[in-house]
């Protein structure tokens, strides 16, 4: 029951432990906890499974809290969730498809107007016609 109250954030993180660094980075550090002894998180590539690891922790507060409820006492909505998980990652592990070149647009037919500035001004005073 209290386990249903939690937020998923939190779920994901029980059986973490806490590391006294004594004032070291504490980037090399993971958010993990009972979740990444999971076997689906064990056998997925080390970039994608702290993505994994949130969707479990998400689908094992639902599962939760359909438990406090009772309202499926078969216990088929698990693994119904189960496999909702491993068919979300098969998709996201896949690598996304290639974007197709697009041809470059016809250009203009027309010149384009110049600007009239101080460089195209003195351009001009130099090259142009003289009278004799």
């Amino acid at each position: 029951l209290e386990l249903s109250r939690m937020p998923a954030c939190n779920v994901q993180v029980l059986g973490a432990q806490r590391k006294e660094l004594h004032g070291f980075s504490t980037a090399s550090q993971l958010h993990r906890g009972f979740m990444a002894e999971c076997d689906l998180v064990k056998n997925a590539p080390l970039p994608k499974q702290t993505q994994l690891i949130r969707m479990i922790s998400t689908k094992a507060t639902l599962a939760a809290r359909v438990d406090a409820f009772k309202s499926y006492p078969g216990g088929h909505k698990g693994q119904q969730m189960r496999e909702e998980i491993i068919k979300k990652f098969g998709r996201i592990q896949e690598p996304p498809p290639p974007k197709p070149k697009k041809a470059l647009e016809r250009p203009d037919e027309q010149p384009r107007r110049k600007r009239a500035g101080k460089r195209l001004t003195s351009f001009r005073k130099r090259v142009q016609m003289t009278e004799l």
